[in-house]
């Protein structure tokens, strides 16, 4: 039946339809927004953190920014469910809820002189809601560096596709992205002669090292290194190393420019991806729908399995983790892009238009796994071989398109664990108060050795249950986004029905989802009889339990806000004592960096 082309033409059409006609409608006649209006990247510009860009780069450095392991390996793992929810929920709860979590993040932000979603939930909701979620913050910071360095661990190891050599295929990428930040931002050289010549310079980069000389720096890397532990540890510090400078440079010296050019990168892949589903569609090999109970595996990692039974509803939803909705664009909104909008009118281009284009790279997992035979192995595994697949139909070498999938995905996760690691420093640093973890250096060391600790097979630590508790927390913040820019709405006297559902549903399905991990995984170490898995699901169980509790704590406060707003009695400070709310001017004060995020002195 060609499913591969049913798909991603499906994915094309309705995407396009929803942003020319839903996306542009709500920003003209909802919001509002005001090409006039002065935007913080122009109010507070320091060149560190606010500083305008133009909006083509913006939609590079916002969707690479965005877009990681979970819109790949969220299809991956719900095709025990069959491809057909997977793909619904990407295509319909994008359109319906993700776009609109998106760009009402970044937009509210640039509305509040910059304000991320921690002083948006002190303003709009209180106090309480605020330390809980700075709190939810630090942890989720951790959960989601830690999910992402383990899943890409096997990419980086041995000497078949990847090893090595896709570890240096993306160090140099990272090098060309420094020196194009200096030459866009620094020097003043034409954004596209700049994007031009680093792109070829990508292009020749990943040809070397992977295709020309691929085999030889694996094979060279494993005959230096031998012990197949010490490996590991030395990829694991390469990628916590590029992780640090990402979390302590400026944005526009490293991060942002290396996550443009990532965006070229992985959206090479996914338009051969496209492009080989119309020239050569693919019918799928795995069933549409298999039953509503699938069995999951939890803890599938440093050899911790544990098979549950999951019903469709609510897991399916946690497990699809990023592609249809997800809680950390919000964070990258809100803290990042929307310091960096040079025109308020932008933001339904960066922020909207940005969370479509994930839906269609969520979509070529379903295209890419949905034509394997079998589904055995790892879900970044399964993405790699089945993206090769449609890559070789387009005369690309068999081996070279693994490879090429294999520096795709590393482009995916590492591109986010630099900034992941930047958020956990801030977080830390404002819930812990305490003075040496006010330094960046000394934060961005403890929350990496941490992470290592997490990580690494030498500690056998439960990667695994990692991974499965970052779609519910991902999805968790992904519900209070939704609920803080539900009340920005109310609080401006706009229309509220449009967010406000999708609010209930992601926070409803999210808080059940989290109950039943909890439930499923303490009932696991209480019958298992290996100590290992004892203390993988409890812990696991455990954390389970206080992610469903913050998430109740904070939905009754939120709604408890909403009803004030709706009757004007707006209880909570109108400013945030030492944010940059409480700034009247630019040259008052010096300027206010990332901390903000989670600013209340």
């Amino acid at each position: 039946m060609y499913e591969s082309l049913i798909v991603m033409l499906s994915g094309i059409i309705v995407y396009s339809v929803v942003y020319q006609f839903y996306v542009k409608w709500f920003d003209r006649s909802v919001v509002q927004s005001d090409p006039k209006r002065p935007t913080p990247a122009h109010t507070y510009m320091d060149g560190v953190e606010f500083f305008p860009s133009n909006k083509y780069v913006m939609l590079g450095w916002h969707w690479k920014s965005i877009a990681a392991l979970g819109p790949v390996t969220g299809p991956a793992l719900a095709i025990v469910w069959g491809w057909l929810p997977g793909f619904l929920w990407i295509l319909i709860g994008n359109s319906l809820l993700g776009w609109l979590h998106d760009y009402n993040s970044m937009v509210s932000s640039v509305r509040n002189e910059g304000a991320s979603l921690g002083p948006l939930t002190y303003q709009l909701i209180g106090t309480r809601a605020r330390k809980v979620l700075v709190a939810f913050l630090a942890f989720y910071s951790i959960l989601i560096f830690a999910a992402f360095l383990g899943a890409l661990l096997p990419v980086v190891k041995g000497t078949g596709a990847g090893g090595a050599a896709a570890m240096v295929s993306f160090l140099l990428i990272a090098t060309i992205g420094a020196v194009s930040g200096f030459a866009i931002f620094r020097a003043k050289i034409n954004v596209v002669a700049v994007t031009g010549i680093s792109l070829a310079a990508v292009a020749l980069s990943v040809f070397l090292s992977q295709v020309v000389f691929g085999t030889v720096i694996n094979s060279a890397f494993v005959s230096a290194v031998p012990d197949v532990q010490l490996q590991e540890d030395i990829l694991l510090f390469a990628m916590l190393g590029f992780s640090f400078l990402g979390a302590v440079l400026p944005l526009w010296s490293f991060a942002m420019p290396i996550n443009y050019l990532g965006f070229y990168v992985a959206y090479f892949v996914i338009a051969a991806i496209i492009g080989s589903s119309f020239v050569a569609p693919q019918t799928f090999a795995q069933p549409l729908f298999t039953n509503w109970f699938a069995p999951v595996s939890i803890g599938a990692g440093s050899g911790l399995i544990s098979t549950i039974s999951f019903p469709l509803w609510p897991l399916l939803f946690v497990t699809i983790a990023c592609g249809a909705c997800s809680g950390w664009h919000g964070l990258i909104g809100s803290s990042l892009s929307s310091k960096q909008l040079d025109n308020e009118a932008d933001a339904h281009f960066v922020g909207g238009g940005g969370m479509l284009l994930e839906g269609i790279l969520g979509l070529t997992s379903v295209v890419a796994v949905g034509a394997l035979t079998s589904t055995k192995g790892g879900a970044l595994s399964l993405y790699v071989n089945g993206g090769a697949k449609y890559l070789s139909n387009l005369l690309i070498p068999s081996a070279a398109s693994t490879a090429i999938m294999a520096l795709m995905v590393l482009i995916l996760g590492l591109t986010l664990t630099q900034l992941a690691l930047r958020f956990a420093r801030l977080a830390i640093s404002e819930m812990v108060g305490r003075r040496f973890l006010k330094n960046i250096y000394v934060t961005s060391i403890v929350v990496s050795i941490i992470t290592f600790l997490l990580t690494s097979t030498r500690f056998s630590a439960p990667w695994g249950f990692i991974w499965t508790l970052f779609g519910g927390s991902n999805q968790l913040l992904a519900g209070v986004t939704l609920l803080v820019t539900t009340l920005w709405l109310a609080k401006i006297r706009r229309t509220t029905l449009l967010t406000g559902i999708p609010a209930v549903f992601m926070l409803g399905t999210t808080i059940v989802a989290l109950g039943y991990t909890a439930y499923a995984t303490l009932d696991i170490a209480m019958t298992t009889s290996t100590p290992l898995k004892i203390y993988g699901n409890a812990i696991a169980g455990g954390i389970a339990i206080i992610l469903t509790i913050l998430g109740i704590v904070l939905s009754y406060d939120g709604f408890r806000a909403y009803r004030r707003i709706r009757v004007g009695a707006v209880s909570a400070p109108s400013v945030i004592p030492g944010s940059v709310l409480a700034k009247s001017t630019k040259a008052e004060t010096p300027q206010p960096s990332l901390t903000n995020e989670f600013a209340e002195k």
